[in-house]
């Protein structure tokens, strides 16, 4: 038991210090991120007749994948129309470490979890179908896009791919709670009409009697 929560406690060691060297490259991209994300939450929710909170954490998360997968790097030597790092899978403890695979599944997780929270069904299904496009179209653009120094790699679409699922799958899941955690409704029984609400004068000629 000792020995996992050494594992555990060095692992979380090592994310952080690699939280804290994505923040130092890209964290005035971020910064920029989160801004528009606020600003356009509320006009994409008039757009795709969605929530205000689901669609900022859309623009959010795919703003993130876009400034974390684009941004110009300094310390890559792109190759003109090469991808040049090998698909390489973690095996055992070395998933619970930072890694382009763990890392490419993270990042998409929250992009998972916005789209499969929009509504209503014809604009989600569209969301879902236009993310699983969003990780190919990024590593094509890295790999013909030269002037932003990045590199492509199967495995980059791989994790991103499985990043998106695994979000959905959470997010399916929560909405669920949320919709079964909600108050019903009373069923109203099949053919009783509303009351229809009288008016003022209406209800005023049935108080008044009638003269003979």
């Amino acid at each position: 038991m000792l020995a996992v929560m050494n594992q555990l406690a060095a692992a979380a060691s090592a994310w952080w210090l690699h939280l804290e060297k994505v923040l130092e490259h890209y964290g005035g991209w971020l910064l920029g991120v989160v801004v528009i994300a606020v600003l356009l939450a509320v006009p994409l929710a008039r757009l795709l007749r969605s929530n205000p909170l689901v669609t900022g954490l859309l623009a959010m998360s795919l703003l993130s994948v876009v400034a974390l997968s684009l941004a110009p790097s300094t310390t890559l030597q792109a190759a003109a129309g090469v991808c040049l790092r090998p698909v390489t899978l973690p095996v055992g403890r070395q998933i619970l470490w930072p890694s382009d695979l763990t890392a490419n599944v993270l990042m998409y997780l929250p992009l998972g979890v916005a789209v499969v929270w929009l509504r209503p069904t014809s604009v989600r299904l569209v969301a879902v179908v236009a993310a699983l496009l969003v990780p190919p179209v990024i590593e094509l653009t890295q790999k013909e896009v030269l002037v932003i120094n990045r590199q492509c790699s199967l495995s980059d679409i791989i994790g991103n791919e499985v990043g998106l699922l695994v979000g959905m799958a959470v997010g399916s899941v929560l909405l669920l709670g949320w919709q079964a955690g909600r108050p019903s409704r009373p069923a109203r029984p099949l053919g009783q009409r509303q009351p229809r609400h009288r008016s003022v004068s209406e209800s005023a000629r049935q108080e008044i009697p009638t003269r003979l």
